[in-house]
């Protein structure tokens, strides 16, 4: 008589779900955190951007000064002189 034995019912197996859920659960937590985090900072360093372009200050000031990346100002002065 063959032995049939289901995997997926075992407390074990279970347990080991169960764990791995929450594991994953809280490396997305920490992952959505940091992406929210990384974010605002560069929402902040647009509204700054925005507010020295309008100031008359030049890109080359802007980096220099800031340390902002070259490209990130760029962008954003050519979003503000489309609209």
């Amino acid at each position: 008589m063959p032995f049939t034995y289901n995997l997926q019912e075992d407390i074990r197996f279970q347990q080991g779900v169960e764990f791995g859920v929450k594991r994953g659960e809280k490396r997305g937590i920490k992952l959505g955190e940091e992406r929210g985090e990384k974010r605002g900072i560069e929402k902040e360093q647009r509204t700054r951007i925005k507010k020295l372009l309008s100031k008359g200050f030049s890109v080359d000031q802007i980096v220099d000064w800031m340390g902002y990346e070259r490209k990130l100002v760029l962008e954003v002065k050519n979003k503000l002189s489309k609209a």
